[in-house]
């Protein structure tokens, strides 16, 4: 299990084994939603919902 920082806060974050790409993960400190956008190596986004 591997963790990546957190874009808002800094703080690490879990990325679970069998994350897949596109997946949104949850800060537990900040609440920010991570749009995971790299497996290798694990790399997050701060999640932005498209606008309609």
């Amino acid at each position: 299990m591997n963790t990546v920082e957190c874009p808002e806060c800094g703080v690490d974050v879990v990325f679970p084994d069998g994350t897949i790409l596109g997946e949104v993960l949850t800060c537990d400190n900040c609440g920010a939603m991570l749009d995971v956008v790299s497996l290798d190596p694990p790399e997050v986004m701060l999640f932005e919902e498209e606008e309609k």
